[in-house]
């Protein structure tokens, strides 16, 4: 007698196996970290028993190259700690393996036996019995299923590990001239995790400058069909990634607006002030220790990311203390780091350049500011929001012809309503291009002319300030016709609101007798406010 095995049952034993590759994968990385700290122990002890003027090489490669002592010895403990915390994650990932073994076992049982409702991650399952008198019957007819198939794409953390773990080889990649945010982040996910980190297009001076202070090991233009993976970091569009072909990828970032999540295997994408903020999460939710090397990276990713925390809000500030807290790094040292980066003399060469050509248009109190350069737009964009102009748009023209536009608002016409990331979404459109990012930082890259671009980066924010200013407007005057509206029953010639002004608050006049030494009483007045009404 043949049975038929119900769609939900399937999808669980299809569960379970998955789970079991997933811990056979981790056995084997467990195994290989397990000799390498026995390795790293044994170089680190013959180290050890060396005089510090002792002639050593380290291998690289196929070669055999002489190299300080002392640095071997310091490089050879960090390697220690470094292996150490992986071995640590791998544990931990086996404990919620075995945790969801269990809990997938004890399901199928369940269901095996006649369930009711069974959910399971990514499906929505319901399950009817139907009613009969012996076990032939059931045999006969059976169960009737209704199954909706819901799987989505965006996962939570642990479901975010969870997928890590079904790959092998995974490359993290960050976008063109990546920041501290981006290689941070990456660096953070790649020590825990393993894998490697891609620069699609080098990265700018402060990231550069964290990872020659940090040892980060980072490869330039890497090739993702190396890899089983590529979990692209802080990215929004391809075009970021200067088109690189990639395969198989997941994402994790905090822009506002991303192109990126539709071809994606698995993501998480919120918006938030940092992809750092996100990281740290992920690994603080599954028991991940943060070294002082993960520490300064993920702490010098937040302070830029925010604009030293100008773009900061509660939940940045709660995470950078709990970054402090657990890694032991002090605040001061990521300043140093960001404040010992070399200033090229052709940034402030560009600098000038911008500040020279800039334009100015006024949108009642909103200067809105354009120029060119050829390279450094970002920067040259925040360098002209630091001078005066609340919002600044800088036009680059790429080596193919193509038009590039970076843009930066100030904070308090970000939270009045302007979306930088949104409005170059839209403008990037009409192009065919690709434009997002954040409220206040985004960027555009289309084919067309520089002057075009900026020009409809310029009319879309004045069709948007307009917009705000029209809403207050209407709001103010709604607001003044409430308040004529709204009379003192004391007084019918005031209003509430002219009275809760300083200036026309109604005043109180106390009299106080005095008793004189004549006899004579005298009366004096004097005037006072009532307390301002909440």
């Amino acid at each position: 007698m043949s049975t038929e095995v119900s769609p939900q049952i399937q999808n669980q034993v299809a569960q379970i196996q998955q789970v079991q590759q997933q811990a056979q994968a981790l056995a084997m990385q467990k195994s290989q970290t397990e000799v390498l700290i026995k390795e790293n122990q044994m170089a680190l002890e013959e180290l050890e028993k060396t005089n510090e003027d002792a002639v050593v090489y380290k291998s690289v490669g196929e070669l055999m190259i002489k190299t300080d002592r002392n640095a071997l010895l310091a490089e050879t403990k960090e390697k220690a700690d470094t292996l150490s915390l992986r071995l640590q994650s791998i544990e931990r990932q086996e404990e919620r393996l075995n945790s969801r073994f269990k809990q997938l076992q004890e399901q199928l049982r369940h269901m095996m036996n006649g369930g009711e409702e069974e959910w399971s991650s990514g499906w929505s399952v319901r399950i009817k019995k139907k009613s009969c008198s012996n076990h032939e019957k059931v045999m006969k007819q059976p169960w009737k299923v209704q199954t909706l198939k819901v799987r989505s794409m965006r996962v939570d953390d642990i479901e975010f590990v969870n997928r890590l773990l079904d790959y092998r080889k995974i490359l993290y990649l960050c976008h063109r001239n990546a920041d501290p945010d981006a290689v941070g982040s990456a660096f953070a996910l790649a020590e825990v995790f393993g894998g490697d980190i891609g620069l699609s297009d080098g990265c700018n001076r402060v990231a550069q400058n964290m990872v020659d202070r940090i040892g980060i090991s980072v490869i330039e233009m890497p090739d993702p069909s190396a890899y089983d993976l590529t979990v692209i970091v802080d990215t929004s569009t391809r075009a970021q990634l200067n088109d690189l072909p990639i395969g198989k990828y997941a994402v994790i970032d905090h822009h506002s607006t991303t192109a990126l999540l539709d071809d994606a295997e698995f993501y998480i994408h919120e918006d938030s002030t940092s992809t750092v903020e996100i990281v740290y999460r992920i690994l603080e939710g599954i028991g991940i220790p943060i070294t002082e090397k993960i520490g300064t990276a993920l702490i010098t990713g937040i302070i830029t990311d925010t604009g030293h925390l100008k773009h900061a809000g509660f939940a940045t500030f709660d995470v950078l203390s709990r970054i402090i807290r657990s890694s032991g790094v002090e605040y001061f040292d990521a300043l140093e780091l960001m404040a010992t980066t070399p200033q090229d003399i052709s940034i402030r060469i560009a600098m000038l350049k911008a500040a020279e050509r800039s334009e100015v248009e006024r949108i009642g109190n909103c200067l809105i500011a354009t120029t060119h350069v050829s390279s450094y737009g970002g920067a040259a964009a925040s360098m002209l929001t630091n001078i005066g102009a609340d919002i600044a748009f800088v036009g680059t023209l790429k080596e193919d012809g193509s038009a590039r536009v970076s843009g930066r608002a100030k904070r308090d016409l970000v939270m009045s309503g302007v979306n930088l990331g949104k409005i170059m979404e839209v403008v990037g459109s009409r192009y065919s291009g690709t434009g997002g990012g954040h409220g206040g930082a985004a960027g555009i890259d289309a084919s067309c002319t520089v002057e075009q671009l900026m020009s409809d980066c310029v009319e879309k924010v004045k069709e948007t300030v307009s917009e705000i200013n029209s809403r207050k407007e209407s709001k103010g005057s709604k607001g003044t016709q409430e308040t004529e509206e709204t009379n003192d029953p004391d007084d019918p010639g005031m209003t509430t609101e002219t009275k809760r002004s300083p200036e026309n608050r109604r005043s109180h006049f106390v009299f106080i007798i005095l008793p004189h030494p004549s006899g004579i009483c005298t009366a004096r007045s004097y005037r006072s406010f009532p307390p301002r009404r909440p």
